[in-house]
């Protein structure tokens, strides 16, 4: 979404919420990005949108739930790892890895495809972190089906957050058409957060 004084952004509220979830990134002057999440018995019809920050509430946008895009890819039987730090000195990344099956009658999984990740503070209203990689892993070129396993590392500067107990990640794909899969989650014990 584009708009002015989108700093900060502490929530995207969605009305009717009804198994509608929208989580917000932090936002910049002129633009917030986010994870819409459709649940599977979200009612389809017409939603309104907006953006809290600490300026206020924005102008509402309308935006419609329907069925899944035919060509949308199905997962299922999601498995994660913890993510964590590793490096040294001014070189840090934080690796992920895991593996999830995936069904996709137009068999579009390949470049372009991008897989999200995503840890939710468990409000409903925003999230810690969003990854988003599109590693050689996702060429899938011409399968209809498979597992995909994965295995990437995000680089940062040198501070990072460390949760550990049992952490709620959510993951999607998204294949090289933009259809965006279902969302899985999957609990694991750390999942570290770069900050900077």
């Amino acid at each position: 979404m584009s708009g002015v004084d989108l700093t900060g952004v502490s929530a995207i509220q969605v009305s009717p919420s009804g198994d509608v979830v929208a989580l917000p990134g932090a936002g910049q002057p002129g633009a917030v990005t986010g994870v819409l999440t459709v649940g599977q018995y979200a009612q389809w019809g017409t939603r309104t949108l907006n953006v809290v920050t600490p300026a206020g509430q924005s102008n509402a946008l309308t935006f419609n739930v329907g069925p899944p895009a035919s060509g949308a890819p199905l997962i299922s039987n999601l498995s994660l790892d913890s993510a964590y730090v590793g490096g040294s000195g001014y070189s840090h990344y934080v690796h992920y890895s895991g593996k999830l099956d995936f069904s996709d009658a137009e068999a579009n999984i390949t470049t372009g495809s991008k897989i999200y990740l995503l840890t939710d503070l468990g409000s409903g209203s925003e999230y810690i972190d969003l990854v988003v990689d599109d590693g050689s892993y996702l060429q899938q070129n011409g399968k209809s089906s498979g597992t995909i396993s994965f295995s990437f590392q995000k680089s940062f500067g040198f501070l990072y957050l460390n949760l550990s107990g049992k952490i709620t990640v959510l993951c999607m794909i998204q294949d090289a058409a933009g259809n965006l899969s279902n969302s899985l989650s999957a609990v694991v014990s750390t999942w570290d957060i770069p900050l900077l």
